[in-house]
């Protein structure tokens, strides 16, 4: 065209479409969205119970179309939106009585957040204080119907105030030879626990409350409540006898049949058979059956007839051996018959800084001269040394894993005299490759009164201490008890008395860690299944008292206890028996953590010549608050005590008239660092005081005219 022209785009609007939500089971509900551009779809509103919203669907039961929460959609046509849920997991509580007396709970089971079923159980003079996922309080704590999330699984375990003294069960052997166990004590009721007394030729039955059973009757693992102390005595019936005939099988001579009801040693073979050995018993002629070493330990709990088995006796040679670090040459010998008896020969070999201790065949230890009777196969000797240790010269040699191993040392007495210690360590003893070190701390006056204290340690190939051995040392001790007694520590200071291996044994029980019998030259050996020191104590005879300056704690306030008594050099360590309710330090300081009664008792450690012994118990009250008022003229005295909780707290004191509602303000004042103030006013006799810290009242007293 001649003339320039503006040409305008003309729209036409698009038709607007709709979007219905529908829930699908939930509840509530979401108007329509309308709309003929592209948009994001509203955000969900809909609830489920026991449900979570996941998307939207074309389809109620999905497989359609599915849009995210929130996504986008184009709007160009109609469409019905369903819900989709997911069902969310249910979980458990379960509630345990922890000592409960009474009541029982069912578990409760949601999956959603509620409120925890009330306490339903019962103790006999203890108070409901509410939940914790420990027993012992040492987990989580939850209040009484506290809400719960139910997102996992929860074990609750009732928490009670101990009110109670403890009480205690002493349980006694009830026959001569019986040797004493540890008390049980407790607060709360309790399962006896079961016997550990053992007794030749009885059965234990139950235990009485009179030796001769004629008193109450317990068995064990019943629920005794504690509510006092009481005496058990074990009760015995006697096993049934049983026979051991013994058949020579062969060989020549009388073995006297064996009658018994217990385990004991099988009678000394006393036959004989030219040309041949006796190797040891079996219940079946041709040795097929069970075999049993000469004096072996049978039950006895069957009767049972043993052959002797016999075995050629060929020539074997003898040598004699140095071993590390010895010099000298070796004594000769002749070849001998196995059976036949030979007489060990002297040692004449040196080893600078030991003493010569014995010949080992690898198995047994002779000393020159001893009659020894060939076996089966050549015999070496080896000599056995013993080094001379003491407090700056340890012993300190290689472990080897995969073999037992003895060690001879010597402490030195007053006079100079060299005592023999021995250490059997058993074949893996530790997996772990390193070495032992045996240590002397007691002093050579002590080693020659008997009183030796050694302490045993194996390190790995660091040097660090192994703290667990998988199999029990020996220890031998050339020493009268005299009147001390054998015992342990693990650190020195609290020794523990090591108990007699009952009826005459020589092997700990399962799931003992140590014992002690003689030997039958006398010698005390220590059985023994970890490493710590050891030695020869005279108990402490002066009793040992724990005092308090006050009977009465404030909650939150620190006070200091001490110990006075006992003998020796140790200090003194002291115990809370209420950790709930207190704690104390090694020095003795008192921590105050609720209201209660706060149980303690004292330790004076054990020294080079003393076991540790514990002190009498005392209790003290933990209160909230502690409010007094003594008349002084007009004016009257206010002590004020809150605890270390109101430290530098600003206090109203105020007092009402009775008949009144009307509370005066007699003054405000500052608590000092532990919580506490003492001031004079002047505050009528017969009205009620009361105490208040930020507008809220905590503690009251009635004045009268004291």
């Amino acid at each position: 065209p001649a003339n320039a022209v503006t040409l305008y785009a003309q729209w036409v609007a698009l038709g607007s479409h709709t979007v219905t939500f529908n829930s699908n089971g939930g509840t509530g509900s979401m108007s329509p969205q309308v709309n003929n551009i592209t948009a994001n779809l509203n955000a969900n509103t809909l609830t489920r119970p026991g449900y979570t919203f996941i998307e939207w669907d074309t389809i109620a039961i999905g497989g359609g179309t599915s849009y995210l929460d929130g996504a986008s959609y184009p709007f160009t046509s109609d469409v019905t939106l369903f819900a989709q849920w997911s069902s969310l997991a249910s979980h458990t509580v379960t509630f345990y009585g922890n000592h409960a007396t009474a009541g029982t709970m069912a578990p409760q089971t949601s999956f959603a957040p509620a409120a925890i079923t009330i306490n339903g159980f019962g103790l006999v003079g203890h108070n409901f204080l509410g939940w914790n996922t420990a027993a012992d309080g040492s987990g989580t704590s939850y209040t009484n119907g506290a809400n719960f999330a139910f997102t996992s699984d929860l074990n609750l375990y009732a928490q009670w105030d101990v009110t109670g003294t403890p009480h205690y069960v002493n349980f006694y052997p009830n026959y001569p030879e019986g040797v004493g166990v540890a008390q049980q004590g407790s607060v709360y009721p309790a399962s006896i626990k079961p016997n550990g007394f053992t007794r030749k030729g009885f059965a234990f039955t139950h235990w009485n409350t009179s030796p001769d059973g004629i008193g109450a009757n317990f068995s064990g693992g019943i629920v005794y409540s504690f509510y006092k102390d009481v005496n058990l005595y074990a009760q015995w019936s006697a096993l049934p006898d049983h026979t051991v005939t013994f058949n020579s099988n062969g060989g020549s001579g009388v073995t006297l049949a064996q009658e018994e009801n217990s385990v004991a040693a099988l009678t000394a073979n006393t036959f004989i058979r030219t040309g041949y050995k006796f190797s040891g018993w079996n219940s079946v002629a041709d040795g097929t059956g069970t075999p049993y070493g000469d004096r072996a330990n049978f039950s006895f709990d069957k009767d049972i007839t043993l052959f002797a088995q016999w075995n050629p006796n060929p020539v074997h040679t003898i040598s004699y051996l140095g071993g590390e670090g010895a010099s000298g040459i070796s004594p000769a010998q002749n070849p001998v018959s196995e059976g036949e008896s030979f007489a060990v020969a002297a040692n004449t070999f040196t080893r600078p800084g030991y003493s010569f201790v014995n010949w080992s065949d690898g198995t047994s230890n002779f000393l020159p001269g001893s009659t020894y009777v060939m076996g089966t196969a050549d015999i070496s000797f080896i000599a056995r040394w013993a080094a001379t240790i003491t407090p700056s010269t340890p012993l300190e040699t290689v472990l080897p894993v995969n073999s037992s191993s003895t060690y001879h040392v010597n402490v030195v007495g007053a006079d100079g005299a060299l005592i023999p210690v021995i250490v059997d360590v058993p074949q893996d003893t530790t997996t772990l490759s390193g070495s032992i070190r045996i240590v002397v701390s007691s002093t050579p006056e002590l080693n020659s009164a008997g009183q030796i204290t050694l302490n045993i340690q194996i390190l790995d190939d660091f040097g660090d201490v192994i703290p667990t051995i998988n199999k029990a040392l020996t220890l031998h001790f050339k020493s009268p008890l005299g009147s001390t007694v054998v015992a342990e520590s693990s650190d020195g200071f609290t020794w523990r008395e090591i108990p007699l291996i009952p009826n005459g044994g020589t092997t700990i029980a399962p799931g003992q860690v140590d014992g002690y019998y003689l030997d039958t030259e006398g010698n005390v050996v220590v059985v023994t299944s970890h490493l710590t020191y050891f030695g020869f104590k005279k108990p402490q005879t002066a009793p040992i008292s724990i005092s308090a300056p006050t009977r009465s704690l404030t909650l939150g306030s620190t006070v200091q206890v001490s110990a006075a008594g006992g003998s020796g050099t140790a200090g003194y360590n002291y115990l809370s028996l209420s950790p709930q309710v207190c704690s104390v330090s090694d020095k003795g300081t008192i921590k105050t953590f609720k209201t209660g009664n706060c149980v303690l008792r004292s330790i004076r450690g054990g020294d080079v010549e003393y076991l540790s012994q514990i002190s009498n118990v005392i209790s003290l009250q933990v209160v909230d608050s502690q409010v007094s008022a003594i008349t002084l003229g007009k004016l009257k005295q206010l002590s004020i005590n809150l605890g270390k909780r109101f430290a530098h707290k600003k206090v109203s004191i105020q007092y009402v008239l009775p008949g009144s509602k009307n509370y005066l303000i007699v003054t405000e004042l500052k608590l000092n660092s532990v919580g506490k103030i003492v001031t004079k006013r002047i505050v009528p006799t017969g009205s009620k005081l009361r105490i208040r810290v930020a507008g809220k009242t905590v503690a009251t007293l009635e004045v009268t005219g004291i």
